[in-house]
C-alpha cells in the first residue's frame, strides 16, 4: 500500500512538473467585442499590456464561473484602477454559448472554443486565475472559486 502511495505521489509530481505550464501560451485567440457581438482575430491572450496582468479561464458550462462573474468584474475594475490588465479566456464549448457568456464581462474577453489554451496551460478545472508578468511568466495561480476579491488578490499576491 505504501509503495502504491509513493508511486502515485511521484507520478503526480512528474505530471505537475512536466505538464503544468510556467508561462502563458502565446496562441492567437479571438477577442470578443461586446459592443458589436463580433470577434477580432489574431490577438494573444495572456500577453500583458502592463507590467503584470490577471488571466482568468472560464467555461459557459461551469456553474461556479457564472456565479463568480460579478466578482471577476469587480476584480477587473479594481485592477484597472491600479494599472493592471485583466483578461478572461472563455472556451471548451459551442461558439454560440461562448459568445453569450462573453457578453457578461466588462473587460477583455478572448474566445477559445476548442480549448487550445486550456490544454497548453495544463488546466484541470475552471475557473482558474493566473497572475502573469509582462513576459508571460506565471507568478501565481489558483484553480477554483474565490467568492471575495480581497481573498483572491491575496492568494494571487496582486
Amino acid at each position: 500500500m505504501i509503495k502504491f502511495i509513493l508511486m502515485t505521489a511521484v507520478a503526480l509530481l512528474l505530471y505537475v512538473t512536466v505538464f503544468k505550464a510556467d508561462s502563458m501560451p502565446r496562441l492567437p485567440l479571438d477577442l470578443y467585442q461586446a459592443s458589436s457581438g463580433e470577434t477580432r482575430k489574431g490577438l494573444n491572450a495572456g500577453q500583458c499590456l502592463s507590467d503584470q496582468c490577471v488571466v482568468i479561464f472560464v467555461a459557459p458550462w461551469c456553474p461556479t464561473c457564472h456565479k463568480l462573474t460579478p466578482m471577476m468584474n469587480e476584480l477587473a475594475a479594481q485592477l484597472k484602477a491600479e494599472g493592471i490588465d485583466t483578461q478572461v479566456v472563455i472556451g471548451k464549448d459551442d461558439m454560440a454559448e461562448v459568445k453569450q457568456y462573453a457578453g457578461r464581462f466588462d473587460f477583455a474577453v478572448f474566445t477559445d472554443p476548442e480549448g487550445q489554451s486550456f490544454k497548453q496551460v495544463g488546466l484541470k478545472g475552471v475557473p482558474a486565475f493566473y497572475a502573469v508578468n509582462r513576459s508571460g511568466d506565471i507568478k501565481a495561480s489558483i484553480e477554483g472559486g474565490y467568492p471575495e476579491v480581497a481573498r483572491l488578490r491575496k492568494a494571487l499576491k496582486i
